[in-house]
Formats: structure tokens, sequence, C-alpha cells
């Protein structure tokens, strides 16, 4: 086990099904990322994939390990250094919007300028902030509000308007006049669940994005809608593009329910199944099912 892990439901595994000579059974280790961030969001695992001919023979195997471990260790805490930001911002996001509601603020372009400032201040990886309200939550004038800048990709089809300049390379948009957003499931799961989440990985633009989203109380518990701030997935893989050992094995990140987040040896593979990945398949229900340690 390894006993500095703190959070079990992010995990970093290491498969040798593709090893061609006699491999060290046992020798996948798994580690926590440490934020609560992936805990409560993602759920998801870290892997580092491959085979080395050598490294496997028993005579190495005390060595192996350990220097697997530290790898893996390198990495988790990389991740992190990038996440935890993403976090923090939209809970220190939530502090100011929850302020001005209890403080009577109920203009619309409040909301929207608090929002932009957060964006334009945005922690590395993200690419696109919303702010979105339950029926009169926030304005109190207007039922639905879902205000979204994002980076403008002067891509076809980009919903939303630029912004005059300084900030012509942002994109605003009210998801709920240009999405109908109060009826996409992106708006629904958060109101019905009520609880922060991840979003599987999707599309956008032309590159691979995750949502972390962040549910919004007033101090009497009563929900007043959400934040969310998207993260540039694609951006997450050049993170991860070294090798685990000795130029050998490659890292990715999957989401809980085992959608590929993040493959540096093959992007095109990201959204696909955990299955796509040679060797991980066979030892998925054990990672779902272990916390922490080798398999």
């Amino acid at each position: 086990m390894l006993k500095q892990l703190k959070l079990p439901h992010l995990k970093g595994f290491r498969s040798q099904a593709q090893a061609k000579t006699k491999p060290f059974h046992g020798l996948i280790p798994k580690k926590s990322i440490g934020s609560g961030l992936f805990l409560a969001v993602m759920g998801g695992a870290v892997f580092s994939i491959g085979a080395n001919s050598i490294m496997f023979y028993r005579v190495l195997e005390q060595q192996a390990e350990h220097q697997i471990r530290e790898v893996l260790s390198t990495e988790v805490n990389a991740i992190e250094s990038k996440l935890t930001p993403i976090k923090q911002s939209l809970n220190d996001l939530d502090s100011v919007l929850t302020l001005m509601h209890e403080q009577g603020v109920d203009d619309l372009e409040s909301y929207k300028t608090i929002l932009l400032r957060f964006f334009l201040s945005r922690p590395e990886l993200v690419v696109g902030a919303s702010l979105q309200q339950v029926p009169y939550g926030l304005v109190k004038n207007q039922q639905w509000f879902s205000g979204f800048y994002y980076e403008n990709y002067n891509n076809p089809g980009q919903i939303g308007s630029p912004m005059a300049p300084p900030y012509s390379d942002i994109m605003y948009s009210d998801l709920a006049i240009d999405d109908d957003a109060p009826n996409q499931e992106y708006y629904t799961v958060n109101i019905n669940t009520g609880e922060n989440n991840w979003l599987e990985p999707y599309e956008w633009s032309g590159i691979t994005m995750t949502t972390l989203n962040h549910i919004l109380y007033n101090n009497s518990g009563k929900m007043l809608g959400f934040v969310s701030m998207d993260v540039n997935s694609t951006e997450l893989s050049k993170e991860l593009s070294g090798s685990v050992v000795s130029d050998q094995g490659y890292f990715i990140v999957l989401s809980k329910l085992g959608n590929i987040i993040s493959y540096p040896p093959d992007t095109t593979k990201i959204q696909m199944k955990y299955d796509s990945v040679p060797g991980l398949a066979e030892v998925w229900d054990k990672i779902q099912n272990d916390n922490s340690g080798l398999i």
C-alpha cells in the first residue's frame, strides 16, 4: 500500500500486459492525485502503460517498483498543480457571487462583470467560464441567465459574439438564449443533482475538454445556480508527454466511467473507452475496486 496516499479515487497504475518477457506480476502501482478536485469531479485515474523487456526481470523488481512510484508521484503532483487552482478559482467566484446576492445585487451587468474578471485571470488550461442561474436566482427581474465567456477560436458556428477591443479574442454568449441552456443536459444535471461534478470529455471547437461545475447556494441553503470552468484536456496531454522509466511507458488520464481524457501517445483516442488501450481492459475491474497499492 502507498501510505502517503490521501485520496482514494484518483489512482495511478502501470500495466505490464504488453511485456514481451516474463513480467513482474503485481507491479501496477497506483497513486491518488492528492487533491479533492479529481476526487469530487472526475473520480478517475492516471495510468502509466507500457512494457520494458528488461526491467521486469525479477532481479530488478524492487528497483523498477521504486522508479515507477517516484515518476508516478511526480506526474500526479504536476497534474494537481494545474487543476487545484481551477477549483480554488471557482470557490473564490462562489464567495463573491453569494456575497453579492446577500447584499441585494440583482442586476445582470454586475454579474457579467464579475464573471469576466474571473475569466480574464483564469488558471492555466481554462478556456471558458460560465455562470448560470436557476429561475430568478441571482437576477431577480430575469427568469434565465447563463452567461458564458470563452476563448475565440474564430471557428464557423461559434455561439455568441466577440467582445469589443481589447477583448476581441474572447467570445460572450448567454446560453439561455443562444443554446436553450435550461433544456440542455449540462444545465439539468447540475440542477437535479445539486452537487459539484466533472463532465465526461467532449469536443469543442476542435479541442477536447472537460468541465468542472460548482453549485451555488445562499446562506440559507437555497440553490442559486452554478458556475463552471472548461478545461482543455488536449493541453493536459502535453503535461504527461514524458516517459515513465528509461524512455518506456506513458501516462493517460481517464474519467470515472473509463473515458479517456488525456492520452499522449495517440490523441485520437481521447473520448474513447478504456478498452481501446491495449492491456487496460484486463485490469479495469481491479482498478475500479482497489484504491491504492499494487495490482
